[in-house]
């Protein structure tokens, strides 16, 4: 296979915080979409509100009479700003980079970053490759040891990503798309990594992040281990059991439906 490149994908991401309306305006200036709205999980109440840009919404008139104004209740701060989506690396790096801590776009210790990727069309495989639980090991010990400190804080104690266990705990949240995870198997298709810390250091950790997770995608082998293996966009037949060892130690065993069975060159694996 050869080498996988930052080229291969699509990017976006949802950013946590408050923002001030020229840097939005600049964003929109360079083509590129951005969907204001409020997040519930964000405690804005220390965030400045001067110039700040606003949401708004279609009101559906369930809080009041018909013929009363819903002016109040269609707007307000926008405390999430979601923008995208971009052909290529650089394009989303030099757009994030627009987002200046403390002065154009504010934030807490209750705000993050997530940042989505997506496989072209033609590299779709990359995307069950990505989910290799040695390297999301690989990748979360990583973010825990080499990125700053606020993004280690976020990896070690955050419940909005949590971080990935064992065999059977990552096929649960696979399977299952679970949001609030390190790295996510996102509805939309994308790969959603909620972990990064909107500082002021969010270019760099993003930067030397994704360095090193195309590295180790590079190292990952398609290969089927205990006959677990994805078929297209979704795991199928698959069935996790708990056996008991003699000793008292669990010790996973994957079992595969027989009638979905594939060539092992038509498969797409995941290393347990």
């Amino acid at each position: 296979m050869d080498t996988i490149k930052s080229n291969y994908f699509t990017y976006g991401f949802e950013l946590e915080g408050v923002f001030g309306i020229d840097v939005i305006d600049k964003v929109e200036g360079l083509g590129y979409d951005v969907d204001l709205k409020e997040d519930g999980s964000v405690r804005d109440r220390d965030l400045p509100y001067s110039n700040m840009a606003e949401y708004s919404h279609e009101c559906n008139h369930d809080n009041h009479d018909e013929d009363e104004s819903c002016d109040d209740d269609n707007t307000g701060t926008a405390t999430e700003a979601g923008i995208g989506i971009f052909k290529d690396f650089k394009s989303f790096i030099s757009v994030l980079a627009l987002f200046k801590n403390e002065k154009n776009y504010f934030e807490n210790d209750s705000c993050g970053l997530h940042v989505h990727i997506k496989p072209k069309k033609s590299y779709e495989d990359t995307r069950y490759m990505a989910f290799d639980k040695k390297l999301i090991k690989n990748v979360q010990s990583y973010a825990s040891s080499s990125l700053c400190e606020h993004v280690r804080q976020r990896v070690a104690s955050n419940s909005y990503c949590k971080s990935w266990g064992s065999f059977s705990d990552m096929l649960y949240k696979y399977k299952r798309r679970e949001k609030y995870s390190f790295m996510g198997n996102h509805y939309s298709g994308t790969i959603e990594f909620r972990f990064f810390a909107p500082c002021k250091h969010k270019v760099e950790n993003v930067f030397k992040f994704f360095k090193f997770f195309f590295a180790e995608l590079n190292r990952i082998e398609l290969e089927t281990k205990k006959g677990f293996y994805l078929q297209g966009a979704e795991l199928k037949d698959v069935e996790i059991t708990q056996r008991m060892q003699s000793s008292g130690s669990t010790k996973e065993n994957v079992k595969v439906n027989k009638k979905s069975d594939k060539k092992i060159n038509e498969t797409i694996g995941i290393c347990a």
